[in-house]
């Protein structure tokens, strides 16, 4: 059985390649779900404390929501320079 590594490339995303090249195939299968879900995972234990920290004012819940993946997306972005 030959393995076509084209098509098994097409079928992957980009987090899941990089896992692959720098961890091999543990990190792979550890990894294997989206990156919707990884962050949400990720992100949920910080949500749940400001949803306690905002639980009677719904505008600022979602204005600190907002600041925390704005701070995520400029950490992230730096992080990948």
């Amino acid at each position: 059985m030959s393995v076509n590594t084209k098509e098994i490339f097409v079928r992957m995303d980009l987090q899941q390649i990089r896992n692959f090249i720098f961890e091999g195939i543990d990190a792979f299968e550890k990894y294997n779900i989206t990156y919707n879900q990884r962050l949400q995972e990720s992100t949920a234990p910080m949500i749940k404390r400001l949803e306690l920290l905002y639980k009677d004012d719904e505008n600022e819940l979602s204005d600190a929501a907002e600041e925390f993946y704005n701070a995520l997306t400029v950490h992230t972005q730096r992080s990948l320079r």
